[in-house]
């Protein structure tokens, strides 16, 4: 966990009125943080889950997850994360949708989908990636 810790403050500045901070400023100083974490099928989802159980909940709020808008086994893991990340939370005052949004996207390319129709699907996951960001800021 430290060696994330320390690539995670060479990667992250915060910026607030103008100052730059890095992430082990902000977590001292218990500045509440905004966290996206997308979660697509394959072995990362695990590692995923692993490092987003290790959060300081009371800290990182909101969370924002991406998932694939057809992979409701996500979702499903999504909610269990959750689940786990509220027993450990302190403030349970504040509504579900103030801790955590979940954001479904399109998959770029389903099983069996011919690559010729993927460049077009390929370009709306994009478009709709970027979309889904870019609200988030």
């Amino acid at each position: 966990m430290t060696e994330l810790t320390e690539h995670a403050n060479t990667v992250a500045d915060i910026r607030k009125s103008g100052n730059k901070k890095n992430l082990a400023d902000a977590i001292s100083s218990g500045e509440k943080l905004s966290l996206c974490a997308v979660i697509g099928s394959g072995g990362h989802t695990s590692e995923m889950s692993t490092l987003l159980s290790q959060l300081n909940s009371d800290l990182f709020i909101p969370r924002h997850y991406i998932v694939a808008e057809t992979d409701e086994m996500r979702i499903d893991k999504v909610m269990e994360i959750e689940k786990d990340l509220y027993e450990k939370q302190t403030n349970h005052l504040m509504k579900t949708n103030e801790i955590f949004t979940v954001k479904k996207i399109p998959r770029s390319r389903e099983v069996e989908q011919s690559y010729f129709s993927s460049i077009f699907t390929t370009l709306w996951a994009i478009f709709s990636s970027i979309m889904a960001v870019w609200k988030l800021k």
